[in-house]
């Protein structure tokens, strides 16, 4: 996947994105993903997992030399 953003050369990666932003907490997204609790979801049911994280954001900002936009 990084390999694949690489090639868009974007300046600024927002996270998270859609309806899901509304809601999200940034702490919510740090520790381990085990350490992660999972989230309702408001808008279309179910749950969100928190499986992609503020540190995973923030490592693939800095991969591909974007901006981080929370």
């Amino acid at each position: 996947m990084v390999d694949a953003v690489k090639r868009v050369h974007p300046s600024v990666i927002r996270f998270p994105g859609g309806c899901f932003a509304s809601f999200y907490d940034w702490r919510d997204g740090i520790g381990s993903y085990s350490e992660r609790h999972p989230k309702d979801s408001y808008f279309w049911g179910g749950i969100n997992y928190n499986d992609v994280g503020t540190v995973e954001y923030a490592m693939l900002c800095k991969a591909v030399g974007a901006e981080m936009q929370i």
